[in-house]
């Protein structure tokens, strides 16, 4: 009887585990969703990484892995890919 017990216990642990699992997942992807559902239209975007697992929503250059703020804009970025000879066509 004691060695039943203690399989439904681990099984418990293990369901356990995967429902956190679940519940982590469902979270990335949530916050993937929200940050990329607004529109990026400049072609700067091209050049930075918006959706890296721990940090969503921060634009990272793609070419030196310099991170900035969330709000940083178009400008600032463009200003940013400059500097590596790099000319983000724009719109007109």
């Amino acid at each position: 009887m004691f060695n039943d017990e203690y399989i439904d216990s681990s099984n418990n642990s293990n369901l356990k585990d995967e429902e956190e699992d679940n519940v982590i997942d469902d979270v990335v992807e949530n916050r993937i969703a929200s940050t990329t559902t607004t529109k990026k239209t400049s072609s700067v975007w091209l050049f930075f990484d918006t959706n890296r697992l721990n940090q969503i929503g921060i634009p990272i250059c793609k070419e030196c892995d310099k991170e900035y703020a969330k709000g940083t804009g178009v400008f600032s970025l463009r200003c940013h890919l400059s500097t590596y000879s790099i000319i983000a066509p724009v719109k007109k």
